[in-house]
């Protein structure tokens, strides 16, 4: 199989299921297929962007890059637990040791209404640019975490 074919396969495979090890995407396209050492499945995965995701079950797995502030912001569904307003300041509560996750994500989306982060162990701080900045982005981490659950 051509590596094009292959990698669209991989594409298909990681946004159908999840795979929580290289050998489990890798015994996937084999029977499908498309038989490749450890060497290929790792550079292919590294030249599709894939990336690890932590689940809700403290595990992870690998997923397709989504756009970056799209991917920011849809991470606030697996970590926000509580989303609190005052003026350009979100205070996002997430469990423990999942605060600083989010602030990576969020911090990396390029996100223009976002113009830092302050991670504790289970809060998060999000300073925007202004008021209405602050309650669009609100708006938008609400949208993702009800979508989420």
């Amino acid at each position: 199989m051509k590596k094009i074919e292959r990698q669209k396969l991989m594409r298909q495979l990681l946004e159908e299921r999840r795979f929580y090890r290289q050998q489990e995407l890798q015994a996937a396209l084999k029977e499908a297929g498309a038989v490749v050492s450890q060497a290929t499945l790792s550079r292919d995965m590294k030249e599709l962007g894939v990336e690890r995701q932590m689940s809700s079950q403290d595990s992870s797995f690998y997923r397709l890059p989504r756009a970056e502030v799209e991917s920011g912001l849809a991470d606030a569904a697996l970590y926000v637990q509580k989303i609190d307003r005052v003026d350009f300041s979100l205070v996002l509560h997430t469990g423990l040791g999942e605060a600083s996750v989010l602030a990576n994500s969020l911090d990396a989306s390029g996100d223009p209404r976002i113009l830092g982060t302050i991670a504790g162990a289970d809060t998060l701080l999000v300073v925007t640019r202004s008021s209405q900045d602050g309650a669009s982005l609100e708006l938008d981490i609400r949208s993702y975490v009800e979508e989420g659950l």
